[in-house]
This record gives structure tokens, C-alpha cells and sequence, in this order.
């Protein structure tokens, strides 16, 4: 039983296929069908969906950051980085083996930047520097961890 549907439903779809050709030939005669009847002639009839490269590529951190900004602005006096130092915290450039070091350049409260990067990956729009938040995150608990880990030994 489910041979014969596979089988009627694999006609379906040629003839389908055959009716969309003879449709856009009618309907666009100065259109070049060899594609769509290679296409079609190949089996299945689907090719390849071309790539599209990452928008996120262009856009800058500010543009990344910007949907955090008014929660930043908002509680200037409770985070510890202002939206620019932000931008520039979670830059490209600012990627430094030391993330301790990074953030004394800002601030000395390691532990509320990383209580603020929790507050703004709630409001944050793209995968892209969502992800990266996450990572800067586990990053800074870790130093802190073996910092404080080589204070007490």
C-alpha cells in the first residue's frame, strides 16, 4: 500500500513539475527554460540553494549593542560599564588573552560586569553577539575563580 502512494505521489510531482515548465513557457516565452528542463530532467527537480553570507558581518558592535542601550543608560548608576565603554568592552579589537586585565581598563568590579552581561543578553536581538556575551561571561567567572583560587593558596 505504501509503495503504491510513494509511486503516485512520485508522478504527482513529475507531472507537476512538466505542468510548471509548460506554464512558463507560455506565460514567458522570452525566458531561457534550459535551466528549468535540465532541472527537471536531472530526478528530482530540486538544486541547490545558493548561500547568503551572515548580515551580522556588517553591522558594528554599536549597531549590535544598540538595543541595550536604554537599559544601560537607564541604570548607569548600577552597571559598571556606560554604553561606550560597553561598545568597547565587547568590541573586536578589545579581545585580550586576560579578561581581568581587559576589564580593569573600565572598571575594577569584575563581578558587576559580569552580573550586567547577564542584565543586557535579555535584551539583546542578535545570535551573533548574544553568543558572545554568553562566552564573555564564562570567561570572567573563570578568571575570577582562579584568581580568587591563587589568592587563598
Amino acid at each position: 500500500m505504501t509503495v503504491q502512494i510513494t509511486l503516485f505521489l512520485m508522478q504527482m510531482k513529475k507531472n507537476f513539475l512538466s505542468l510548471t515548465i509548460l506554464l512558463s513557457l507560455k506565460l514567458a516565452p522570452e525566458f531561457d527554460h534550459t535551466a528549468l528542463s535540465k532541472a527537471s530532467a536531472s530526478g528530482d527537480g530540486q538544486t541547490k540553494k545558493p548561500t547568503t553570507s551572515d548580515f551580522t558581518e556588517s553591522l558594528t558592535m554599536s549597531d549590535l549593542l544598540l538595543p541595550t542601550k536604554r537599559l544601560i543608560i537607564g541604570n548607569r548608576y548600577v552597571f559598571s560599564l556606560g554604553f561606550d565603554q560597553m561598545v568597547d568592552f565587547m568590541g573586536p579589537d578589545s579581545g585580550e588573552k586576560d579578561i581581568l586585565d581587559l576589564i580593569d581598563k573600565y572598571t575594577k568590579d569584575a563581578e558587576g560586569v559580569v552580573s550586567q552581561l547577564c542584565e543586557v543578553y535579555k535584551v539583546l536581538d542578535h545570535k551573533s553577539i548574544k553568543h558572545k556575551c554568553k562566552k564573555t561571561q564564562r570567561r570572567i567567572k573563570k578568571a575570577i575563580h582562579v584568581y580568587g583560587a591563587l589568592d587563598l593558596g
